[in-house]
C-alpha cells in the first residue's frame, strides 16, 4: 500500500492505496507509516497530501509529526490544513527537571521561565525539583502523569553528573508506570545551546587577556570527561571543576583574571560563593534565555 501510493501512477490508484492505509492505521509499523505519511505530505496532489495531513494527526504524538513537516515544501492549502490541524491538537504537558535549591526551594528565574512558558504554549508547565521532599507541590514525581499522551519531561541539567546518569533514569521509569512519558535529552547535551553557549563565550572573551573559563559542578567518569573536552572544544573555553558549596580560593583568583561563565542556569550555591563582577547565572543572559524559551515552546 505504501508503494502504490508514493509510486507515480493514477491518481485515483494512489488515494485508494493511501484509503487502504487509512483503514488498517493502528496496526502498521509505525516508523514506516510515518515516513510514508510525511512523504505523501509534500506531494503534487494536494488532496492526497490533505489526506495525509489528516493521518499523520491522528497517529501518536501526531502535533510533534505535523511540526516536523518543511512547511516550504508543502502546497498552500496543505500548510493552511496542518495548521488548523495543529490548532486542534493541544500541546503536550511539560514538566521540567531542576535540581532545586534547599528545601525544594526553586530560584526566580525559573519560575519565571515556567510563567513564560505557560503563557506562550497554552498549556501546563511544572517545575520538578529533585530537592523537594515528596509531596511536594515540586516534587520529581507527581501521581501520574498529564494529558491523553502523557508529557514531556525535560531535564534542565548542563553536564551529565549524577542526577542525568543515575536519578533522571529512575524518575523516568516510575513515571512510566503510570502512564506515558515522552524524555528528552538533558539540556547541555543540545546542540541549539551549546552553540548558543559558544556565542556567549566568544563575546565574553572578546580582547580578554586570558581564556574564558567554564565553572562546572565536578564530574566523575569517562562520560563526564569526553563531554568536558566536547564542550571546550565547542565553545572554546576551559572546563574547571568548582566545589557548589566553597570553590578553592585559588580558582577564584584564577576565574577573577579570566572571563568566567559559571554552569548554573539560576542562582545556587556556586553562584552565591562567586564575586559579583563575574556575572549572572545565564537564564539571567538574554541570548541564552532567548534560546531556551524559543527550544521549550516549540515543543509538541
Amino acid at each position: 500500500l505504501s508503494r502504490l501510493a508514493l509510486a507515480p501512477g493514477p491518481a485515483a490508484q494512489r488515494r485508494a492505496a493511501l484509503e487502504g492505509l487509512a483503514v488498517g492505521l493502528s496496526s502498521w509499523p509505525l516508523p514506516a507509516l510515518r515516513r510514508t505519511l510525511a512523504q505523501l505530505a509534500a506531494d503534487l496532489d494536494p488532496q492526497l497530501a490533505a489526506d495525509a495531513i489528516d493521518l499523520l494527526a491522528r497517529l501518536p504524538r501526531g502535533r510533534a509529526l505535523l511540526l516536523g513537516l518543511a512547511a516550504d515544501r508543502l502546497d498552500p492549502a496543505v500548510a493552511a490544513r496542518r495548521q488548523r490541524r495543529l490548532h486542534a491538537l493541544p500541546p503536550s504537558p511539560l514538566l521540567l527537571l531542576v535540581h532545586g535549591r534547599s528545601g525544594g526551594l526553586i530560584p526566580d528565574d525559573l519560575l519565571a521561565l515556567r510563567d513564560t512558558l505557560e503563557q506562550q504554549r497554552g498549556a501546563s508547565v511544572r517545575l520538578l525539583a529533585l530537592t523537594a521532599a515528596e509531596g511536594s507541590p515540586h516534587a520529581p514525581l507527581p501521581p501520574r502523569p498529564e494529558g491523553p499522551e502523557g508529557a514531556t519531561l525535560v531535564p534542565l541539567f548542563l553536564v551529565p553528573g549524577g542526577h542525568v546518569r543515575h536519578d533522571l533514569p529512575a524518575i523516568a521509569a516510575r513515571w512510566r508506570q503510570a502512564g506515558p512519558l515522552h524524555r528528552l535529552p538533558f539540556l547541555g547535551a543540545w546542540r541549539c545551546w551549546q552553540q548558543a553557549l559558544a556565542q556567549e563565550v566568544q563575546e565574553l572573551g572578546h580582547g580578554a587577556a586570558a581564556a574564558p573559563l567554564l565553572l562546572h559542578h565536578p564530574l566523575d567518569g569517562a562520560l563526564g570527561r569526553r563531554y568536558l573536552q566536547h564542550l571546550s572544544r565547542i565553545t572554546g573555553a576551559g572546563c574547571r571543576p568548582a566545589s557548589y558549596s566553597a570553590p578553592d580560593p585559588q580558582e577564584l583568583q584564577l576565574a577573577i583574571r579570566s572571563p568566567v561563565l559559571a554552569l548554573a542556569l539560576a542562582a545556587n550555591r556556586l553562584t552565591d560563593s562567586l564575586p559579583l563582577e563575574l556575572g549572572p547565572p545565564l537564564l539571567q543572559r538574554p541570548r541564552l534565555q532567548r534560546v531556551l524559551l524559543e527550544q521549550l515552546a516549540a515543543l509538541p
